[in-house]
C-alpha cells in the first residue's frame, strides 16, 4: 500500500524529498558525496576529540542497585 501511495505522489508531482543541501564551513554548497562524507568526518572528529574538562565534577559512587527479582511459575 505504501508503494502505491509513493508512486501516486511521484506521478502527481507532489513528492517531497527529504534531501537537504549540505554546506561546508565556508557556507558553499557541497555537491559530491565524497565531499559530504569528508565534511562529516571532519565535523565529528572535531566534536568527539575534545579535551578533558579542567574541573571535573566530584562524583561519589552510589550504592549498587539491585533490581527486584520475581520468579514466575507456569500455570
Amino acid at each position: 500500500m505504501k508503494m502505491l501511495y509513493n508512486i501516486t505522489k511521484e506521478m502527481s508531482g507532489r513528492l517531497q524529498t527529504k534531501d537537504r543541501p549540505v554546506r561546508n564551513r565556508d557556507r558553499t554548497l557541497i555537491r559530491s558525496i565524497d565531499e559530504e562524507l569528508k565534511s562529516c568526518k571532519e565535523h565529528f572528529e572535531e566534536v568527539l576529540t575534545c579535551p578533558d574538562p579542567l574541573n571535573p565534577p566530584d562524583s561519589i559512587p552510589g550504592p549498587d542497585f539491585q533490581a527486584p527479582y520475581r520468579q514466575y511459575h507456569k500455570a
